[in-house]
Order: C-alpha cells, then structure tokens, then sequence
C-alpha cells in the first residue's frame, strides 16, 4: 500500500488512498502508522478516495482537519482528482478548495459557532472569554468550533509544565463530551498571533488549522479586526482570511511533501466481519 508524507505548516500526515485498500481497518492503521518510533510517524493519516477525505488521529479518533484539508488538495490536484478551484467531502461537509500556486493550497472551512451543543461543550451560554476553573487554575477561555472542538486561551505564552497540563485536563474536561483541543494564543500585532496547539487526539502538534481559525475568530471576535491574520504556529504560518468573525474562513499556506513510500502487507490492518 503506498503513502505519502505530507505536511503543512509542521502538522505532518501519512496520506494514503482508500482505493488501493477498501477493506483495510483505518483506526487501527492510523494507531500504527503515526507511531513516532515504530509506525511512520505522524500527527494523522489522511485516507483520500478521490474527493473524499478521511483524518484519523493517532489515538484512531476520527475528525476534521484544516492542514489536512490543504495537503489533501495538493495530493488530489497532482494526481488528477481535483480541478485548481474545486471542493472535498470531509467529515459530513463539502469544502471549497483551491490550488494558490506551486504546493500551496487554501480551503474554506465553515463559520465558527460559539453555540453550546454545537462546539460542543456543556454549558447554558456559549463560552466566550469566560473564567474557567478546575484545570489547576482559573483560565479566560473561549469554547468555540471551526470544524473540530477547541478551547482557546488568549494571553502570555505557557510554560512547558503549564501549557501540558492544563491542556490533558481540558481535553479530558467532562464539560466537554467530544474532548476538546486547546490552543494557546499571542498577539504580537493586529494582524498577527503565536499559536502552540495541542490536540485532542495528538498532543502537542507543531501546527493546527482549525485551531489557527479559532485563534483568528476569537482574536476577530475580540478587537474587531478582519482581513487577513496571519497565525505563527511553530512549524509554519497560515494565513487565515476573514470577512468578519461570524463568516466564512479561508486557510491558505504551503504543502510540503517529505517522501513517499509502500507499507508490507502486514502493517495494513484488514478488517474483519
């Protein structure tokens, strides 16, 4: 079974195509083809069918995925399945794409909710800027969806003891049903913020998509500012182009591909009646 390790902004992913292996066992693969020391190594596997994309934590949790998004549009216009202005049916939703230049892609991605049972989180209101307790400290949090759960903290920057922490307590916070990412965010200018993600499924990851969208959103939400807001994850930037807060958001950024490779046929799980 071939793959493709891909990236963008640092996020790092093993790019498969479901066609190649229809009735392989995807949770159990990505269980063991992102393993750092005896898998591949990364923070998702993209299994790809055309215009269909799939994103499998390394924990085997399904979910949705902006860098993914982005890698797969890259992958799927180099191999023929995707005009340079097309879309991608992921995770119960159709995605608008577009191909920006050499290896560099944007997507959109839905408006945020801050509406409860849609982030989801437990709450009676949404939760936008509000004090949060029980995760060793009081926190100022926003609770907000991009696609995927996030939880994002504005502010100084974390130590390390602190930022990993605070975020395994939120992700297993039970306010919170689905888990939730945690995405801890600076602003050195209007039109610039420092992002340091961990996500729910992964840990720390050296870049997050739907979490530099809510950072932007919560930031847009914030001070008013719209256009573009370029979030500095550690592996990278991406460019998130906002009309205002409560609109459409566009992702742009480069897509690097690492190498390529086969799996031996015992390393695909296949799945079983």
């Amino acid at each position: 079974m071939r793959f493709w390790k891909t990236s963008a902004v640092g996020n790092t992913f093993v790019l498969v195509h479901e066609s190649e292996k229809p009735e392989a066992d995807w949770v159990a693969l990505a269980k063991r083809a992102c393993h750092p020391r005896t898998g591949i190594g990364s923070d998702g596997l993209l299994v790809m069918n055309g215009r269909k994309l799939r994103m499998f934590n390394p924990d085997g949790s399904e979910d949705f995925c902006g860098n993914g998004l982005r890698c797969a549009t890259v992958h799927g216009y180099s191999e023929g399945w995707l005009e340079r202005e097309d879309s991608i049916e992921h995770f119960g939703r159709t995605v608008r794409t577009w191909i920006t230049g050499e290896s560099q892609a944007m997507v959109e991605l839905p408006a945020a909710t801050f509406e409860p049972a849609q982030v989801p989180v437990l709450a009676e209101k949404e939760v936008y800027m509000q004090e949060w307790h029980d995760a060793g400290e009081a926190l100022v949090l926003s609770a907000l969806s991009t696609g995927s759960t996030h939880a994002v903290i504005m502010g100084s920057e974390p130590d390390d003891d602190e930022f990993l922490a605070v975020s395994r307590v939120l992700e297993h916070d039970p306010r919170f049903p689905d888990r939730t990412s945690t995405m801890w965010v600076t602003v050195m200018g209007p039109h610039d913020l420092k992002l340091r993600p961990y996500e729910r499924g992964a840990g720390e990851t050296r870049g997050c998509g739907t979490g530099s969208a809510a950072a932007a959103v919560v930031h847009s939400r914030i001070s008013g500012i719209t256009g573009q807001i370029n979030v500095h994850n550690t592996g990278g930037t991406v460019n998130v182009h906002l009309e205002d807060w409560h609109g459409p958001i566009r992702l742009a950024s480069a897509v690097d591909l690492h190498f390529t490779g086969a799996m031996q046929e015992d390393i695909v799980p296949i799945s079983t009646p």
